[in-house]
């Protein structure tokens, strides 16, 4: 059965253009009138552990900064400021990012996130800490009080190390100010969504000692109409519930110039449905399941920077960071897959940077170490106990050197290397005891030139690694390891600052090549639940192109777009379990685009408007026709009315034509269920700061 829906991007593209036009045609004529405009501010990048500017980083990524993430719909998590960006897709309001094709929750989900583990190819990495799992895939982090959120897209492996060969997202929040400040917002919405954020920061001691402290309350019914009669929750949450605070401390001696230290704590709680998944045939949020599965998730964080900026122009820099997580699934059924979580994670980070010749000589040398211990039950027709440690050790650096004026080249190496134990006690009073070591060295090139001081264009090649593991047969209980997975990626890049930089312009055109690559089998023992298994595919590749940019054509309007285009195959693969070969990636959109567009009407009011567009992809491995995913476009625009700074009301829609869209589609019970595009959202509320 192949599924298809009509989607209203002639109609909202339409809508989005006429806004646009109008706001062109009053702009032009101002601009006659006005000499001298703001230029666009220059995004920082800090991911690839030397902070530069996006024009000098060769790497595809993407930066929202603060202001701009002021001036999009409020009240979004970290997934959705990023669905929408080049070849950057959600599938749906739980799981991970897509990037490129890779799933970055990486090969297992659901039942094989447990009998086959957890090896997630992207970081989810804030203020340091890499987010656990669970909380990468449920996407407990906000955008309250954030400076900036980076999106790396391909592998970052030579500087984040494991679990990165298909992207990083970096989120940077803000640090405690010497000059007191606050902020504040409120929000009320459809499905009864209420928000609730407040900030504080200033000193404890004179430009010595600087505080901050950051709550954030969320929480919305959910928007699936549960129709069937015999429709039991049980113990599991079908609302959302997500709570997040953070605080922190600066200290900057001044009886030590250079020295800079900050002790960050974070606590979070989520509370949710596995998905929000509606039944066939999608269109009105219905679904016809008996239960649901619940995902209640604590976790706490200590992270502590020590930072010494010498004056010869060395700079050393130590990070630790501790936290532990508390997570179950719910299940009504207790013997279909509940389970308990407890997870500890110990890592710490050494690197210094530094400056020669006249600064034409820049580098980072590194060494990070991390331990994550996982204690695992679940009741699968059976009690099974997971006992889980892996060990990381990475040793890095990088250097840039500026051969002239124009010519300049980066290197970067880096060696992983990785221990998985888990230990497996089966219902049977057996166990399997699994321990493998895996490693890789890690290469990273790039080459750059500058046609003018304003256009930049350059190549660049680096190698991707994650490591392997075991998978558990739930059928016959027999333990089956996976290979690592590497990848060497090749790519073209541009950066453009034009028009006396109220342009902006990034490209970058990319070739993977992906060997061992890790996939997942999912094979239905009966009715009741799946049995995972993760293989590996001798080869495949994905390549594509990444295009972005932003016009300012005054201090009060600014328009944005950005543009993907993948193609994904499964090159080799002759492992009998299941046919991959030939097919493209799951959950991978050939194409997608995006446009926006900032205009202060007055110096109090404002509007924003967006619209994201994506292609068609299939939401499986082997690309049933009945799994494929039309074509779909969603749009979104705000209204804000802002007297002055300690006050401002906003109102906001989210998913304006209402597309009813599915965005994954599965078999479950043998029937067709799926994530659809979230039903239109109103939105009000009040913000400020002082």
């Amino acid at each position: 059965m192949s599924i298809t829906i009509k989607r209203p991007l002639m109609q909202g593209a339409s809508a989005l253009s006429i806004l646009v036009a109008n706001a062109l045609s009053v702009q032009a004529q101002e601009a006659d009138t006005i000499s001298n405009f703001t230029v666009l501010e220059t995004l920082m990048v800090t991911g690839e552990r030397v902070e530069r500017s996006v024009f000098d980083t060769a790497s595809s990524v993407e930066v929202v900064s603060d202001e701009q993430l002021k001036k999009k719909a409020p009240g979004k998590s970290v997934k959705e400021i990023i669905d929408g960006m080049a070849n950057v897709h959600m599938p749906g309001d739980t799981g991970a990012p897509v990037i490129r094709g890779q799933a970055t929750e990486g090969p297992n989900r659901g039942v094989g996130a447990f009998t086959a583990g957890t090896v997630p190819r992207a970081t989810l990495n804030v203020d340091g800490r890499y987010l656990s799992f669970n909380e990468l895939y449920f996407g407990t982090s906000s955008l309250w009080d954030v400076e900036s959120v980076e999106v790396f897209r391909g592998p970052q492996t030579t500087s984040q190390g494991a679990n990165s060969i298909a992207g990083a997202i970096i989120v940077n929040t803000k640090d405690p100010t010497f000059t007191p400040e606050a902020a504040y917002q409120v929000i009320y919405g459809s499905n009864n969504m209420k928000r609730a954020s407040v900030a504080f920061s200033g000193p404890i001691i004179e430009d010595e000692l600087a505080a901050r402290l950051a709550l954030d309350y969320f929480d919305r019914d959910t928007y699936v109409d549960f129709v069937n009669p015999t429709f039991d929750p049980g113990d599991a949450e079908t609302d959302i519930l997500i709570r997040n605070g953070r605080f922190k401390l600066l200290w900057t001696p001044s009886s030590v110039p250079g020295l800079e230290a900050k002790l960050t704590y974070s606590h979070s709680e989520s509370n949710g449905p596995q998905a929000e998944s509606v039944s066939f045939p999608f269109d009105n949020w219905e679904s016809t399941a008996d239960a649901v599965v619940g995902w209640p998730i604590k976790s706490d964080a200590v992270i502590a920077d020590v930072s010494y900026e010498m004056d010869n122009g060395i700079t050393l820099f130590n990070q630790f960071q501790y936290s532990q997580a508390d997570i179950e699934r719910r299940y009504r059924i207790a013997n279909l897959g509940t389970v308990t979580l407890d997870q500890t994670d110990v890592s710490n980070e050494t690197r210094a940077t530094f400056e020669a010749m006249d600064g034409r000589l820049t580098g980072v040398l590194g060494l990070f170490a991390r331990q994550v211990v996982s204690d695992e039950y679940m009741n699968l027709l059976g009690d099974y106990d997971f006992d889980d440690t892996k060990t990381s050790l990475g040793v890095y650096s990088e250097l840039t050197y500026d051969i002239t004026d124009r010519w300049s080249v980066t290197g970067g190496l880096r060696y992983q290397y990785d221990k998985v134990e888990r230990l497996i006690a089966l219902p049977t009073g057996s166990t399997h005891d699994y321990q493998e070591n895996f490693g890789a060295l890690l290469p990273k090139l790039s080459v750059s030139y500058k046609v003018t001081p304003d256009i930049v264009i350059g190549g660049l090649v680096s190698r991707g690694y994650n490591p392997g593991g075991v998978s558990l047969r739930s059928r016959t209980n027999i333990a089956v390891p996976f290979q690592q997975e590497t990848a060497w990626n090749y790519e073209l890049f541009g950066r453009a600052n034009l028009l006396d930089d109220r342009l902006t312009l990034t490209g970058n055109l990319f070739y993977t090549d992906h060997r061992d690559a890790q996939r997942n089998v999912i094979n239905f023992i009966s009715s009741v639940f799946p049995e995972s298994v993760t293989v590996n595919a001798e080869r495949a590749r994905s390549y594509g192109l990444e295009v972005g940019g932003t016009y300012r054509f005054n201090d009060a309007f600014q328009i944005y777009g950005s543009a993907g285009l993948l193609r994904t195959e499964v090159v080799e693969f002759t492992n009998s379990a299941a046919d991959f070969e030939g097919k493209e990636f799951e959950r991978s959109p050939r194409y997608s685009f995006s446009i926006g567009a900032n205009w202060d009407i007055t110096e109090q009011w404002a509007v924003n408007a967006d619209l994201r567009h994506v292609g068609s992809y299939f939401s499986d491995s082997e690309n049933d026709p009945q799994f494929k995913i039309e074509p779909y476009t969603v749009a979104n625009a705000q209204v804000s009315y802002k007297p002055r700074d300690e006050f401002e009301v906003f109102g906001y829609v989210k998913n304006i034509f209402n597309d009813t869209s599915p965005t994954s589609i599965s078999n479950f019970r043998g029937s067709l269920s799926g994530s659809v595009v979230r039903p239109r959202e109103f939105g009000i509320g009040v913000r400020g700061q002082f």
